[in-house]
């Protein structure tokens, strides 16, 4: 590429220089998340980012298609792209029907290739509003040790409803803390707070007498910070975080842990 002006002109101020491809694709499509949670009625937001890629304004047709059992609204949306710019759209994604579904986003030129982004909608069972695992709900928390034999970090701290106090364990992989709910509960969603010294992997196990115990779930490469887990489990009595391996030579240490039945 070479720019020329002519002898005597002055010369001109170039800010950028973008070479277009003839043969690229019309427009470039991203979607984010691609992979979404929502619950049964509850919209879940998708954006949608298109970026002009040919040197002049595309008009088109972007479409959402989830199949009959999802709700895209809008499911179309009739534009122009133009040249060089960027334009998001927002989503929303629902169901009445719990299940996973795909969805495929495309944006269609008058004239061009179309393009497309992909997506998943997992809508899970509806659940209740009420924290079954805190003490305020008649739950009790134990677990395999306390840090040091601290006070403030016993295991009633990760159900007292407050954020600022934790449960933390002594320093070894094995460690876990426990929750006896006041009745049986069919669980939807786990949520669970973890301080710092959080697991990189662990075992959700639940179990109907507090004697034999069924691995619910197993979290690899976790990050710690706030977690949601869905879960679709009947006649779950006890709950128990089982540590598998630790993030830092600390314990594990969680300022809360939350439990909605299925409504």
């Amino acid at each position: 590429i070479r720019l020329v002006w002519q002898a005597g002109s002055a010369a001109p101020t170039v800010s950028e220089v973008i070479p277009w491809s003839a043969d690229a694709a019309t427009a470039g499509l991203t979607v984010a998340p691609d992979e979404l949670d929502t619950t049964v009625g509850q919209p879940a937001a998708l954006t949608v980012q298109l970026t002009g890629a040919q040197p002049a304004d595309v008009a088109g047709r972007l479409t959402v298609d989830a199949g009959s059992a999802v709700h895209a609204a809008p499911a179309r949306i009739n534009d122009t792209l133009y040249r060089g710019a960027e334009q998001v759209e927002s989503v929303q994604l629902s169901s009445t029907t719990p299940g996973s579904y795909p969805v495929t986003v495309t944006f269609t030129p008058r004239t061009g290739t179309a393009v497309t982004a992909h997506a998943t909608l997992t809508v899970h069972p509806a659940v209740s509003s009420t924290d079954v695992a805190a003490a305020a709900q008649g739950a009790t928390a134990t677990a395999s040790s306390t840090e040091d034999g601290l006070p403030q970090f016993t295991p009633d701290h990760a159900i007292d409803g407050d954020l600022s106090t934790r449960w933390s364990s002594d320093h070894s992989d094995d460690q876990w803390l426990q929750i006896q709910f006041a009745a049986p509960q069919h669980l939807g969603k786990l949520v669970l707070t973890w301080e710092a010294a959080h697991a990189t992997k662990y075992e959700v196990q639940t179990s109907s007498d507090g004697s034999t115990w069924t691995t619910a779930q197993t979290v690899d490469n976790s990050l710690g910070g706030t977690e949601t887990l869905w879960l679709d489990l009947a006649n779950v009595r006890d709950l128990r975080i089982q540590g598998i391996t630790r993030a830092t030579v600390y314990g594990y240490s969680l300022y809360e842990v939350q439990a909605y039945p299925i409504s």
